[in-house]
């Protein structure tokens, strides 16, 4: 017999005024890209940003009547398909939108919006205002996960052969040590160039800065260069509360302060060096703008991410040894600790 809780139990609702009511999801055309934000050609003022990806935990009393609740929060009278659990025990996907929770072992809410997903909850209207949709699901308690904060250009301004030149020569300032070009090929079609970017901060770091050829991604027409800031865990609760309280107007001070290309200089400190014109023209004369972060927090993050990857090792080690020996680890942890 089916489970219940495996059925789409989102029942319809009255339809609030959007595009979402007139358009049927399902028969229309989405949007053809993710055709984020622009830079004029002929604007050199700083561009305010767009959120390109969301993903958030909730902690209800019933896992089950709050995913109902996000799904109709979300996409009001759909009726969402079955999706990938990605882990968990349920899943529901609706325009890219996924919906994912747990009734049994560690009961939440998981929501993992991509930047496809949140082009499409802007073109229906179901999102209008992401400074108070942030506040709203803050302040019902949601835990940000993931964040990505992004800007176009695409009057030609940024060039990637500049900014592969900047980043190789170390011609920047960066609180993000790692750094890297990141260029694909595809040698089953004449080893044709399919991707063109550089990298700012490591894949497993809570903040990194990527800017890249979204025309080349697209296969559309340029120029269309974006720059896209991730941040996680306590990084990304950070970020999200500064766009809940101030707006998007902060996204070029926040990747100022990821990376700041520099022009060079005999002064041995980069730091004194001048900004490239075609950087401070994209971004504008913002300041630097860095998130408010216990770094106790952020330690503590990483502590049970560590943890929980070695799992697997401390089930083992508690089956084969005992409990009492997982008691003298945290004894002489303690201890270290002082």
């Amino acid at each position: 017999m089916k489970n219940v809780s495996d059925q789409v139990a989102v029942s319809p609702i009255s339809m609030p005024t959007s595009k979402s009511a007139e358009i049927d999801i399902d028969r229309e055309p989405l949007p053809s890209s993710n055709t984020g934000v622009q830079t004029p050609a002929d604007e050199q003022t700083a561009n305010v940003g767009l959120v390109d990806w969301l993903s958030y935990t909730e902690h209800p009393a019933d896992p089950q009547d709050g995913a109902q609740a996000i799904m109709r929060r979300l996409y009001p009278g759909r009726d969402w398909r079955l999706g990938p659990h990605n882990g968990f025990e349920h899943g529901r996907q609706f325009a890219d939108t996924c919906v994912l929770w747990n009734t049994a072992v560690n009961p939440c809410v998981h929501v993992k919006i991509s930047g496809n997903a949140c082009r499409m909850l802007e073109y229906y209207g179901q999102i209008t205002d992401w400074s108070q949709f942030l506040r709203d699901i803050i302040t019902a308690g949601a835990r940000i996960t993931r964040i990505d904060l992004a800007i176009d250009d695409r009057s030609g301004l940024l060039q990637m052969d500049d900014i592969r030149a900047s980043g190789m020569a170390g011609d920047f300032v960066s609180r993000l040590r790692m750094h890297r070009p990141e260029v694909e090929y595809d040698r089953n079609n004449g080893n044709k160039q399919i991707s063109d970017g550089y990298i700012f901060g490591s894949r497993n770091s809570d903040t990194q800065l990527r800017i890249y050829d979204k025309a080349l991604e697209q296969k559309t027409k340029g120029p269309w260069i974006r720059c896209e800031i991730q941040f996680r865990d306590e990084r990304a609760q950070a970020a999200a509360e500064m766009i809940a309280t101030s707006g998007l107007s902060g996204v070029p001070g926040l990747m100022r302060s990821c990376v700041d290309f520099k022009c060079p200089a005999p002064s041995k400190r980069r730091d004194r060096w001048v900004t490239t014109e075609w950087w401070t023209q994209f971004l504008g004369n913002t300041a630097k703008l860095r998130l408010g972060i216990n770094p106790k927090n952020i330690q503590l993050d990483r502590d049970k991410k560590f943890m929980m990857r070695m799992a697997s090792v401390l089930a083992r080690v508690d089956r084969d040894c005992g409990s009492e020996y997982l008691e003298c680890v945290l004894k002489e942890g303690y201890r270290r600790l002082g």
